[in-house]
Parts: structure tokens; sequence; C-alpha cells
């Protein structure tokens, strides 16, 4: 998993290259479909009709299916061939804006059952990330809850816009929610992931 410092240290790079080169800055927020698997422990649990979530379940976020973000991907690059996109710009490329209560309710019907929220004090994520960072390093296996993880949970939301990206080279995201959750999860049953 790459660190949000990391992230921004690229970011930096490629700033410093803009003048030499036609590239763009994408910045999607949560990623969700085929291949992914960052929500598998989600669509697993959620078999269970139990969907906990990081402090309040109607925090509010921005959320892109994989289809969506690489359309965007590809617009922006054709944008920055043709000239209609400034080398080094940034762009945010959402899907919509969903709360935690929201994304169970579509995980659950993509898996064919009801889902309780179940609201998980950050404190305890805190603690989790602290002691799943510390096994990651010993070489023990981890999830994908590291303390970079939980200072996002942290947050009162996350929230971004698209604005420029449809301004600038025509994107619109296409896979709402429901199709999306739908379509993810059963590409995870396809390939044996949910078992």
């Amino acid at each position: 998993m790459i660190s949000v410092r990391a992230k921004l240290e690229s970011e930096s790079i490629l700033g410093g290259l803009r003048r030499d080169l036609a590239l763009g800055i994408v910045r999607p927020p949560m990623v969700y479909g085929p291949r992914d698997t960052a929500f598998i422990p989600l669509y697993k649990g959620a078999r269970w009709g139990v969907f906990p979530v990081p402090g309040s379940p109607r925090v509010r976020m921005s959320i892109v299916h994989v289809r969506d973000l690489v359309r965007g991907m590809v617009g922006l690059g054709e944008a920055l061939l043709n000239g209609r996109a400034a080398s080094g710009s940034i762009y945010y490329l959402s899907g919509q804006v969903a709360d935690w209560a929201e994304i169970a309710r579509a995980i659950g019907r993509a898996v064919g059952r009801r889902q309780r929220v179940i609201p998980v004090p950050l404190p305890l994520i805190g603690l989790i990330a602290v002691a799943n960072q510390l096994a990651g390093r010993m070489g023990l296996p981890t999830s994908h809850l590291v303390v970079d993880k939980w200072r996002e949970a942290r947050q009162p939301g996350w929230v971004c816009s698209h604005a420029r990206a449809a301004a600038d080279f025509g994107y619109s995201p296409q896979v709402g929610l429901e199709e999306g959750m739908r379509t993810t999860v059963a590409w995870c049953r396809e390939h044996g992931l949910l078992r």
C-alpha cells in the first residue's frame, strides 16, 4: 500500500517535470471494482449481515468504480495530447458521494443480505491499526488497516469534485454505486474470492 507521504512526494517530482512532459496528476477517491482486494473483507462480512464502519456511518465520501477511473485517465491522456488540459494539472476523478450506510446497503443488495451497520469507535480502530502495522514490520500477515488509514478515518468526510475534469475533458462517471457493487461482487464470486 502506498502511503499518503509517498503519493505527495511523487506529485512533487512529477510537478518538476511538467515543462518537459505532457503529464497530469489524478487524485482518485476511494476506488472499488474487479481486481481490488481492499473491499473483499467488506463483501465477506456482508454475507453475515454485519457491516462495521469506522466511527459514524454518516461520514460522506467520494467513491469511484475502477471503470470510471480508467475512463477518466484515458480522457485526461487524450486531453493532454491535444492541448485541452495543461501539463501538471491535478484532477479529482470521483464517482458519486455516499456515506458508509449507503455503501453498506449497496453491498448488502449485491450479496443478497440486509446489513446491520455497526459503528466501531475510532480509538479502537487506531489501536488495531498500530498493532497491524507492527505485525507487518515483523513479517506477519496484515490487512489494509494501517495508521495512515486510521488517520483518514478520523476525518469528517472525504468529498471531492470532478467538475474540473468534466469541464476540461468531459469526464462523467457512468457506473452507479448499486451497479458497481453488484458487478464487483459478481466478479469476486466468479473468481472464488468470497468463500
